[in-house]
């Protein structure tokens, strides 16, 4: 007999997101395309926080998604699926792109949701 599925809450699934989001952010604090390319521990954790995300977005209803839609949850479970799935293929210049533009408009957006966590 299987075990059935523990659920979580939008809101823990948003918690998830937003730790994630923020760890990119730190480890991009301050950090060149040039230096994060060249920088293996730097890139695997990024891409590990990517994955995260992505995992995390996967698992969002869709009257939650539907509430923000102006972010790609598409685009962001895909990445994840590249990242995890498709590790041979992953493109460092996307990952820069996630990281400094894309992961800070994610927080924009979702920082203003109830579930946020207090910083610090």
């Amino acid at each position: 007999m299987t075990k059935p599925k523990p659920t979580r809450s939008d809101d823990a699934y948003v918690d998830d997101i937003l730790v994630a989001a923020r760890a990119i952010h730190a480890y991009m604090r301050g950090v060149t395309q040039e230096r994060f390319v060249r920088d293996r521990q730097k890139v695997d954790a990024v891409i590990r926080q990517i994955g995260i995300i992505g995992e995390a977005a996967g698992h969002l209803s869709a009257a939650f998604r539907a509430k923000y839609p102006g972010i790609p949850w598409h685009e962001i479970t895909k990445m994840r699926h590249i990242v995890v799935h498709q590790y041979w293929d992953v493109k460092l210049e996307i990952v820069w792109d996630v990281a400094t533009q894309g992961t800070p408009d994610l927080l924009k957006r979702l920082e203003p949701h109830p579930a946020t966590p207090k910083k610090g």
